[in-house]
């Protein structure tokens, strides 16, 4: 995941030319339509930390605009980053 975000930030930080310009890409992993305590979601979690780490291949990342429709997100792609990823076996 880290990898990930370096090479999102690598990738469209090409021809930034100040601070303002500056992207900060989200990963997003889960998500919860509800207020929820942290402490008992942290705790169903922490467990996972434990499992060995998984190799993907990332070929491209999506920049998409999300917005909500009545109960659901709904998004439309604005743009398709190219990671530099080989597309091979399970990619």
């Amino acid at each position: 995941m880290l990898e990930l975000h370096r090479r999102l930030i690598a990738a469209t930080s090409a021809g930034q030319t100040n601070d303002a310009m500056a992207f900060r890409p989200h990963i997003g992993v889960a998500y919860c339509n509800s207020n929820e305590l942290a402490g008992p979601l942290i705790t169903k979690v922490d467990p996972l930390r434990e499992l060995p780490t998984v190799d993907l291949c990332t070929v491209s990342a999506e920049l998409v605009l999300l917005r909500r429709e009545g109960a659901a997100y709904r998004w439309s792609t604005c743009a398709s980053v190219p990671l530099g990823g080989q597309r091979h076996g399970n990619c």
